[in-house]
């Protein structure tokens, strides 16, 4: 695997999409010498044209956050490590990133693939967007390939350690070595970046998608006043989706294929004992099945996990193989609206969006996802209400800390937010990591990690800016 903040020499579109688009990479080669052939491996920005580079950048960053197939990327791996799903395959790597208590970087991790295509996936969205600017400066698909880098900020600040490298040439020189970035530094580099997607917009879908992105990252770094005013003019119907195919067995949604595969499993108050109840009782996490919630419906196998003596429960959040992923919409903006209410101490606003938001559950989630029925798994659907009851004040600012995040957690369930949202009540509300993630005794045996963060891979090491150490997976 190539790490691109050290970059070695990949740029544009990589092999298999050249090979996908039918495009002949080595037509020619042998011509004349034969000893001068043309490296098949490598796609440079010489050899492409803006469409081709677009479409290879717009795969890389699908399968960097959302996944291919049976991948484990941003989405999956953050399930995971949350109390949104459980482990209920037999991988050691997917247990234990479960139970966050990750391998050493030596030993591998799950997130080592997220972490490597991520970075594949900057390099290609910088590399594609300096082609198409050569092209046409008015191009529109720049300021989404702009915002593509900001969402890569932001999923490395909000899900791995600090102290990440990063890359700052363009041409993404192979003998470059990136310097680490603190997640601060990250979140800032993401809101730089999607402020340039706004400039560069030329329709509002994509100036939409880089105002959300803008605010998740003010967000993460604290800025309420900020995050808010950045997604103002974003209406409550948009929506922006990661596309998936179920024609194509690597543009499947990998939720459905891992959940269809027993591979994970729809989690509820996350802390069980024993392999036949991983759930529990009174575990941190929230209870998304008992919760009998709209906004994320479940069924379950009764065939099991993968080793058929897990108890198994699917999403039917993604109940199609061809199931798109919201990356942005009006209701992440309405929460975000609704949190820096909450922080000015303003309650009556805060509970005005968040009840507007249950009112109208039914229409909001039909404009963003496939019905749970008929489903590519083939089980009923187990949630029917379209409208949820209104929340009232808990009274307290803790409890409305919770609230907030409890509604966060529905809405956005299985989006890829649920690590950054854990790791903010840790770092910007003040809250115990034994309090905010699963803890106490797990299922599979032992007691859960302390992990909060994903480790970074361990072929950083190639870069001689970066040590181990300074990987600290127990800080927010």
């Amino acid at each position: 695997m190539r790490y691109l903040s050290r970059n070695n020499g990949r740029a544009g579109l990589p092999m298999v999409w050249l090979l996908a688009l039918g495009l002949p990479l080595v037509a020619g080669a042998c011509k004349g010498n034969a000893l001068q052939v043309v490296d098949p491996e490598r796609a440079t920005p010489a050899n492409l044209t803006p469409d081709v580079a677009f479409a290879g950048a717009l795969s890389d960053f699908q399968q960097a956050y959302s996944g291919h197939g049976l991948d484990d990327e941003i989405l999956s791996t953050v399930a995971d490590f949350t109390d949104e799903a459980y482990s209920s395959g037999t991988f050691s790597t997917r247990t234990h990133t479960d139970q966050r208590d990750q391998f050493t970087p030596q030993n591998g991790n799950t997130t080592d693939a997220a972490y490597g295509n991520l970075h594949i996936a900057r390099s290609s969205a910088v590399s594609a967007q300096k082609l198409m600017a050569d092209a046409s400066a008015a191009d529109p698909r720049i300021s989404e390939l702009k915002s593509y880098v900001g969402y890569d900020y932001t999923a490395m600040g909000e899900n791995f350690c600090s102290n990440i490298p990063f890359s700052s040439s363009q041409d993404f020189a192979p003998t470059e070595e990136g310097s680490p970035l603190t997640t601060a530094q990250m979140f800032s580099a993401a809101v730089d970046t999607f402020d340039a997607a706004i400039s560069a917009a030329k329709d509002n879908q994509r100036k939409y998608l880089a105002m959300v992105g803008k605010a998740r990252a003010l967000l993460d770094n604290g800025d309420y006043s900020g995050a808010a005013a950045a997604v103002s003019s974003v209406p409550t119907d948009f929506v922006f989706l990661i596309y998936h195919n179920a024609a194509v067995s690597a543009d499947q949604n990998p939720i459905f294929n891992l959940m269809s595969n027993g591979r994970y499993s729809v989690a509820n108050g996350q802390a069980g004992t024993t392999v036949a109840d991983p759930d529990g009782t009174g575990g941190n996490g929230l209870n998304f099945r008992s919760a009998n919630d709209p906004r994320v419906p479940w069924a379950q196998d009764p065939s099991g996990g993968f080793d058929q003596t897990i108890p198994q429960y699917v999403s039917l959040r993604y109940p199609l193989q061809g199931s798109n992923v919201v990356l942005a919409d009006g209701i992440e903006a309405r929460l975000i609206e609704a949190e820096a209410a909450l922080n000015n101490n303003d309650t009556g606003t805060w509970l005005s969006i968040l009840n507007s938001l249950r009112a109208n559950v039914g229409d909001l989630l039909a404009a963003r996802y496939d019905p749970p029925e008929p489903n590519d798994f083939g089980f009923p659907n187990q949630v029917t209400a379209t409208t949820l009851s209104p929340i009232t004040d808990p009274g307290t600012q803790a409890a409305r800390v919770d609230t907030m995040f409890r509604e966060r957690a529905f809405w956005l369930y299985a989006t890829g937010h649920r690590l950054g949202d854990l790791r903010r009540l840790i770092r910007q509300y003040g809250r115990n990591e034994a309090d905010v993630f699963p803890s106490g005794p797990y299922y599979k045996g032992g007691v859960f990690g302390t992990d909060v963060a994903f480790q970074i891979a361990f072929n950083e090491q190639n870069n001689s800016k970066y040590q181990l150490s300074m990987c600290d997976v127990s800080k927010p």
